[in-house]
C-alpha cells in the first residue's frame, strides 16, 4: 500500500478549504453588501419614483421632467425592487421606515395610473377593416430590406413613416414600396425631417402641419388623418410642438392620428390632446398593456432595452382598435407600430 506523502496530504486539505473560503467569501460579500449598499440603492430607486409621479401633471419642456415623465412605466418595477431590498436589509431605523411608507404609497399610485392601459375598453365594432402602420427610420439608417419585410408581412392599408431621406426612399422604391403604395403624402428630406404617408388608395386634401419635422393631415377614405412627427424631446421646440397639436386637433378633429409622437402617454401634453380630440390610444383601448417602441439598440451608447412607447396610434370616436402589436427593424432605434383597426 502506498502511504501518501506530506506534499499530497497538504494539497488534498487545501482543496478541500478551497471551496469552503469562496463559500465564506461569498457570505461575507453578501453580508456587506446588504448592511451598506442595500438602503442607499433603494433611495436611489424610490426618490426619482416619487419625483416622476410628482412630475406627472407637468406640462413642462425642462429635459430632466421630461426624462422622468419617460420613466414612469418603469416606477412600479423600481418600487418593488426598493421594497425587497428593504425588507433583505439588517438596518432598522425611522428613515428606512418612511422610506418604506413613501415607496408602499408610490407603488399604489404607479399601479393605479398604468392598471388601465392593460384592462382595455368595451366596445362595438365596425365592420370595415383597416390596418395601418408607423416606423421611424432613424435618420434614413434603417435597413430597407427589412422594412420591407415587414411590410409584405404585415400588408397595411396606410404606412407612415417618420425619417424617410431621399436615398431610402430611392432603395425603397427599388424593393416596390411604390408599386404597392401609389399614393403619398409628404417629401423625403434629409436627417429627421421627411416624413411621408403611402396607401393604394388616394390621399386627399393634403395640409402640411407646422411641426419641427414634417407632419401631415390628409384625408382616406373618407377619415381626416394625420401623420405626424413633433421635435425631439431634448430639443427647445419640444413643447411649442406638442402644444401645436393640442390647437390643432381642436379645430381639424381628425378621426386617426400616426406616427412618432416623440411623448410618451405619460407626457401630459398627449392626455391633453386626447381629450381635445375626443381621442383614444389604440393599445390602451385594447388592453395591449406595455407596448415600447424606443430605443432599440441603447440611446447614446449606453445599452437598454426599449422602456418609452413614443410612437401611436390614435382613434376617433368612429374608429375602434382590433389589436396593436410591434416589429424590430434592424438599423432603426424604433420599432415599427401596427394596429388592425375597424371603421363604424
Amino acid at each position: 500500500m502506498t502511504r501518501a506523502t506530506p506534499r499530497r496530504t497538504t494539497q488534498r486539505r487545501s482543496a478541500r478549504r478551497a471551496p469552503a473560503s469562496r463559500a465564506a467569501r461569498a457570505r461575507a460579500w453578501a453580508a456587506y453588501w446588504l448592511r451598506e449598499v442595500s438602503l442607499p440603492t433603494a433611495w436611489c430607486l424610490v426618490v426619482p419614483s416619487v419625483l416622476a409621479l410628482l412630475c406627472l401633471n407637468l406640462a413642462w419642456g425642462w429635459v430632466p421632467v421630461v426624462v422622468l415623465q419617460t420613466l414612469v412605466p418603469l416606477v412600479p418595477l423600481a418600487l418593488v425592487a426598493a421594497l425587497v431590498l428593504m425588507v433583505l436589509s439588517p438596518r432598522r431605523n425611522r428613515w428606512v421606515t418612511a422610506l418604506a411608507v413613501a415607496a408602499c404609497l408610490s407603488l399604489l399610485v404607479a399601479v393605479a395610473h398604468v392598471v388601465p392601459r392593460f384592462t382595455g375598453h368595451s366596445f362595438t365594432p365596425g365592420e370595415t377593416p383597416l390596418r395601418v402602420m408607423t416606423a421611424n427610420l432613424r435618420l434614413g439608417d434603417a435597413d430597407p430590406a427589412a422594412v420591407m419585410a415587414v411590410v409584405r408581412t404585415e400588408h397595411p392599408d396606410l404606412l407612415v413613416l417618420e425619417e424617410v431621406t431621399p436615398r431610402l426612399l430611392a432603395e425603397l422604391e427599388a424593393r416596390g414600396l411604390r408599386g404597392a403604395y401609389p399614393h403619398s403624402v409628404g417629401t423625403p428630406e434629409p436627417g429627421a425631417t421627411g416624413t411621408m404617408a403611402f396607401a393604394a388608395r388616394p390621399l386627399r386634401r393634403p395640409v402640411r402641419l407646422e411641426t419641427e419635422h414634417q407632419s401631415w393631415a390628409f384625408t382616406l377614405m373618407g377619415l381626416r388623418v394625420w401623420a405626424v412627427h413633433p421635435a425631439y424631446p431634448l430639443s427647445r421646440g419640444w413643447l411649442d410642438d406638442q402644444r401645436l397639436l393640442v390647437d390643432h386637433v381642436r379645430g381639424d378633429r381628425p378621426d386617426l392620428v400616426l406616427g412618432d409622437f416623440n411623448a410618451t402617454l405619460d407626457h401630459p401634453t398627449v392626455p391633453e390632446l386626447l381629450t381635445a380630440g375626443d381621442l383614444r390610444d389604440a393599445a390602451e383601448q385594447v388592453g395591449a398593456g406595455w407596448q415600447p417602441t424606443w430605443p432599440v439598440g441603447g440611446f447614446r451608447g449606453v445599452p437598454a432595452p426599449p422602456f418609452a412607447a413614443i410612437d401611436h396610434v390614435l382613434v376617433g370616436p368612429g374608429v375602434t382598435t382590433m389589436e396593436t402589436r410591434t416589429h424590430t427593424i434592424e438599423g432603426s432605434d424604433h420599432r415599427a407600430l401596427v394596429a388592425d383597426l375597424r371603421l363604424r
